[in-house]
């Protein structure tokens, strides 16, 4: 399926995608997700990284283990960047779906 866009099933209580819905690369990391709502993995994955990160101190937040490598808060940093990114993406590509006519 690289390269092509799949249409999947739209459905309030199935909105996983199936193993083959997704490129080979990808299949361990979806296989690795339980449950099949998307929007209460991801909120449950947002309750179990802020749990965690709200237990960092800022001793070890600042904390790099050698000079020049990423401390836990510019790693935080860069994935909120890369969400921010992903989302103005996505944001982007549903409106182009959208506005295509294509369903």
């Amino acid at each position: 399926m690289t390269g092509s866009i799949r249409r999947v099933h739209k459905s309030k209580d199935k909105m996983r995608p199936t193993i083959e819905d997704v490129p080979p690369f990808y299949r361990p990391y979806l296989a690795k997700v339980e449950g099949d709502n998307v929007e209460w993995i991801l909120t449950q994955a947002r309750q179990e990284t802020l749990s965690v990160l709200e237990n960092i101190d800022e001793a070890k937040a600042n904390y790099a283990y050698a000079d020049g490598k990423w401390t836990i808060k510019s790693l935080i940093q860069h994935i909120v960047d890369s969400e921010v990114v992903f989302s103005l993406l996505l944001y982007h590509l549903s409106n182009v779906f959208i506005n295509s006519n294509a369903y």
